[in-house]
Parts: structure tokens; sequence; C-alpha cells
């Protein structure tokens, strides 16, 4: 029985710490801080619209209108781009592995030479893009619009495409090893 205050608070604490999560639960998200560089950098890029070959590692994108930027040869690992308007921008040679670009307008990039390792573009409007010679393992298009995209010898090794519309899509001379179809179906193309 708790006979007084005190103890009924040090019962309420004790059970709080006993019912946090342990650090395996914490692992999926990523605390690591932004580079200096890369605050600096996005700086630039908001008043110039431009910040080729320029560090943006882990920066928060979100709803920014960056239409026609030059991105080319950039770093933006691990960067959240979600319901970003990206139409017609260089992204040639940039790195954008582990990037969110959910729910994202990229129609009329260039993204070719790319490296899109596990990167989320899931419902993203990607409507004539170049994705010739990009990695792109692991990357999730689910329900993406791909009409009329390039992927000429594109990786797309483990891709997941459910459900996107890959209508007029060049795929010539894409591995496709263990990726995902529309359909749901695996196709071993380049195993």
């Amino acid at each position: 029985m708790i006979k007084n205050l005190s103890q009924f608070l040090i019962l309420v604490i004790a059970a709080f710490f006993l019912l946090l999560p342990t650090q395996t639960a914490f692992a999926q998200f990523s605390f690591a801080p932004i580079p200096r560089e890369a605050i600096n950098n996005l700086s630039i890029l908001k008043k110039t619209n431009s910040c080729p070959e320029c560090n943006l590692q882990l920066v928060n994108l979100t709803k920014f209108n960056l239409a026609g930027a030059n991105l080319a040869g950039a770093n933006l690992e691990k960067a959240v781009l979600t319901e970003t308007n990206l139409t017609g921008a260089n992204l040639v040679g940039a790195n954008l592995s582990k990037v969110r670009l959910k729910s994202s307008n990229l129609a009329g990039a260039n993204l070719s030479g790319s490296n899109l390792v596990e990167a989320v573009l899931s419902e993203t409007n990607l409507t004539g893009s170049n994705f010739s010679d990009t990695d792109l393992r692991g990357a999730n298009f689910n329900k993406a619009i791909l009409t009329n995209a390039n992927f000429s010898n594109a990786d797309m090794f483990k891709a997941y495409f459910r459900d996107a519309d890959l209508t007029g899509a060049n795929l010539e001379g894409a591995r496709m090893c263990n990726t995902v179809l529309p359909t749901g179906k695996l196709t071993y193309t380049g195993c």
C-alpha cells in the first residue's frame, strides 16, 4: 500500500523508465547532426537554386521549390525531400543514397549516373526522368509515376516498383535482378 505522495511518485517514475523502448527500437531513427558545411550550402541553395558538387547531407528540404535546380554531383545522402518540387532539376552524378523523396515531383529531372541506393521515391512523379546508368539497388518506387522514364543500363537490383506506372519506360540494358515489378512479381533479368 502506498503511504505517501513521495512513494507514489517514485513508483510512477520507476514504471516510466521500465516502459521506455530499448535502444534497438530507436535504431530506425537517425540522430546524426547535420554537418556545418551542409547548413552553409543549404543557404546557398536557397538563394541561387544551384549548388553543384556541394554537401547537403542530412538536410531537410521538405516542400521546397527546387524546380530547375542544379545539384549535379551534390551529396544529398539521407536528405529529406518529401513533397519537394524538383521538376527539370539537374541531379547528374548526385549521391541520393537513402534519400526520402516521397510524394515529390521530379518530372523531367536528369538523374543519370546518380546513386539512389535504398532511396524512397514512393508516390513520386518521375515522368520523363532520366535514370540512365544510375545505381537504384534497393530503391523504393512504390506507386511512382515513371511514364516515359529512361532506365537504360541502370542497376535495379532489389528495386521495388509495386503499383508503379512504367508505361513507355526505357528498360534497355537495365539489370533487374530480384526486382519487384508493378504486378508484384519478381524478375531475374541480369542476375
